[in-house]
Formats: C-alpha cells, structure tokens, sequence
C-alpha cells in the first residue's frame, strides 16, 4: 500500500472514531456530514465522503480536495492535513494543535465559575 493511500486509511478511521459510528450506509454519510459541520464550521456533503469511503459502486480510486482533507484533519484534531501526515509520519510528538471548541472569554465568567478541560483518553 502507498504512503498516500495509507494515510487516507488513517484519516479514515480517525474519522469514524471521532464520529463513533462506522460508515456503511447513506444515513451514516448523512451524520458524518452534520457532525464534521458542527465541528468545524466547513461543509462536506454526503457525496464526497461516500466518493472518499469507496461507499459509491463506480467512484473508486477518488482523489479527494486538499480542501476536503484539511476539514477532515480539522474534525480529528489537527490545524490541516499537512499537521495530520507530519504527525501520522511521526515527525511531530504533538497529536493535535487546534482545538476546536468554541472561544471561551474570561470576561463571560463570573466569580466561583468553574471551567473543566477534556481531552480524549488516546490524547
């Protein structure tokens, strides 16, 4: 298997586990799309992650958009999909540079406010 497509399997499965759910019907796709949306604030349509999955019969071998990768790292936990592969490579220790979560500002908290950070146990 090519570096390429080894990370594309990567990605792939990144994905799923971030969205909890494997990818094997429409409905999926269909969930996977709003989830990566609510995430990330970027659009990726059913279509082109049924394209990416193999999902549709006669689009294999697709060849998705850097546009449509960086989202994609974005939703796992990285910058873009330039952040992904140096970690995939292992030239980073960090696992993610980019939080994805709204902004929190000090000045919305009032005195005894308290904030919790989580991060994913694999993190």
């Amino acid at each position: 298997m090519k570096s390429t497509e080894l990370l594309y399997t990567k990605i792939k499965e990144a994905v799923a586990k971030t969205a909890g759910r494997e990818l094997k019907t429409p409905r999926d796709f269909d969930y996977l799309s709003m989830r990566i949306f609510d995430t990330t604030k970027s659009v990726v349509s059913p279509t082109t992650l049924k394209r990416f999955w193999g999902y549709l019969k006669n689009e294999n071998n697709v060849i998705p958009r850097l546009s449509t990768l960086d989202i994609l790292s974005r939703f796992v936990g990285y910058s873009d999909w330039n952040s992904y592969c140096q970690s995939s490579y292992g030239i980073n220790d960090v696992d993610s540079d980019f939080i994805n979560n709204p902004t929190l500002y000090t000045t919305s908290l009032q005195c005894g406010d308290e904030v919790k950070l989580q991060w994913k146990p694999d993190r």
